[in-house]
């Protein structure tokens, strides 16, 4: 692979990997605005983590590490009760990524990758008022993956 490798990452999670794992979820790139599944994932900010690549020469570095944030949002109508079923569709969504990265023999995301892992994630509850009346409750997941690419 020569040239960044970002992009094709993202078009392997995107119209690949995220759909046959989440088929009933609402999947985009970058915040999907007024979505209409209350299952929704999209990719946030996408970073290439070493500035100081030499480009040049017989120092040249051949991989590219990347963050890739990918943002799962569940929404479950009713009241704060229903808060439990959001956070567990939402856990349940990241669990099934997690797994599949765990159990590929080869996670190179459609070729591109030299490894890939689940770094770290973290869930938060809406308490937007306004928006829990009129939607219900929600949890949402920032999950950023840890992706070594090879260029």
């Amino acid at each position: 692979m020569s040239g960044v490798a970002a992009p094709a990452i993202e078009d392997h999670l995107i119209e690949a990997l995220l759909p046959s794992l989440w088929p009933d979820v609402q999947i985009s790139r970058g915040h999907p605005g007024r979505w209409v599944k209350p299952d929704v994932a999209w990719l946030g900010p996408t970073v290439c983590t070493s500035a100081g690549q030499v480009c040049m020469g017989p120092l040249r570095l051949q991989d590219e590490p990347y963050e890739i944030t990918v943002l799962i949002s569940c929404t479950r109508a009713g009241d704060h009760t229903a808060q439990a079923d959001a956070d567990a569709a939402a856990w349940a969504l990241l669990s099934a990524l997690r797994d599949n990265l765990r159990a590929a023999t080869t996670p190179n995301l459609g070729g591109t990758c030299v490894r890939a892992k689940l770094a770290s994630y973290s869930l938060e509850r809406s308490d937007d008022a306004e928006l829990l009346e009129k939607h219900g409750r929600n949890a949402t997941i920032t999950a950023v993956l840890e992706v070594l690419a090879r260029t």
